[in-house]
C-alpha cells in the first residue's frame, strides 16, 4: 500500500471498499475509503459524503445541511481505479470539517 494511503488508513480507521459487513452490528461506517492504484495519480473526494458523524451536533435541519454536500463525485471518477489511478473518498460532507464553523 502506498505510504500516503497507509497514513490515511491509520488516521481514519479506514475500511476498504467491500470490507463492510464484518458482522459487527455496532461498527460505525468508515469515515474514509480508498482504492490503491498502480500509477502515481491519486484522485480524491475529500468532502462529498453524506454521513454526519454523531459528534457533529448541528442545530440546523438536515435539509439545510444537505445543501452544502457535493454528492456523486465518486460516480464521476468511477473509471479511475480501472486505469490504475488511486482513489480516496471521505464519507462526511464539507460542512463537517468547515474551518469557519464554531466548535461548539
Amino acid at each position: 500500500m502506498h505510504p500516503v494511503l497507509r497514513l490515511i488508513s491509520q488516521n481514519f480507521l479506514q475500511s476498504l471498499p467491500g470490507a463492510a459487513g464484518s458482522g459487527e452490528a455496532d461498527a460505525a461506517p468508515p469515515m474514509v475509503t480508498s482504492v490503491a492504484g498502480a500509477s502515481a495519480v491519486v484522485l480524491d473526494s475529500p468532502h462529498s459524503g453524506t454521513v454526519y458523524p454523531a459528534d457533529f451536533g448541528s442545530c440546523l435541519p438536515l435539509a439545510t445541511l444537505r445543501q452544502a454536500e457535493d454528492t456523486h463525485v465518486e460516480k464521476i471518477y468511477a473509471f479511475a481505479p480501472g486505469l490504475g489511478v488511486s482513489w480516496v473518498e471521505a464519507h462526511f460532507p464539507r460542512i463537517y470539517l468547515d474551518a469557519n464553523r464554531d466548535t461548539t
